[in-house]
């Protein structure tokens, strides 16, 4: 990444990376040497390093950060997520982020979908849709138990 020409640089320039305050710095490079970091730091770093993955393209830092989003899905945080994906334009841990939603609605407090429909009309859309698919899916396979089990009667 660096080899590019728009980031060479003499050995007194300074390359800036807005995203981060030096705590998360310091964590970004940790994870260049080590390739890992432990738990407590990813959580406490993990949007801004998120972001830095995408906005500067590491792959394996997106991935390590994108595993780790997916693994702590919950109730309080699920929408919250989805949010940073689709920001983030990340549609496998959006997906995920909606399948979780979508399986959990029910213990996922109302204040937070309402929040979440306020900031993200079209985002809300999107989550709305995969709901509709999920229930004409759940229709289609309840209809087809009837018919095999009243096929018995």
């Amino acid at each position: 990444m660096f080899e590019k020409d728009e980031f060479k640089r003499s050995v007194d320039s300074v390359i800036t990376i807005d995203l981060l305050d030096q705590e998360g710095l310091e964590a970004f490079l940790e994870f260049m040497y080590r390739g890992t970091l432990p738990h407590e730091k990813l959580r406490t770093h993990i949007r801004k390093l998120y972001g830095v993955a995408i906005a500067y393209e590491f792959p394996h830092l997106h991935d390590f950060c994108g595993n780790f989003l997916t693994s702590s899905l919950a109730s309080y945080n699920a929408l919250a997520i989805a949010e940073l994906a689709s920001i983030c334009k990340d549609k496998v841990l959006k997906d995920a982020a909606f399948r979780f939603v979508i399986e959990n609605a029910d213990v996922i407090p109302s204040h937070l979908f309402k929040e979440f429909f306020e900031r993200n009309s079209g985002l809300a859309v999107d989550l709305i849709k995969e709901f509709r698919e999920e229930i004409k899916v759940f229709s289609f396979c309840n209809s087809m138990f009837e018919k095999f089990f009243n096929s018995f009667k």
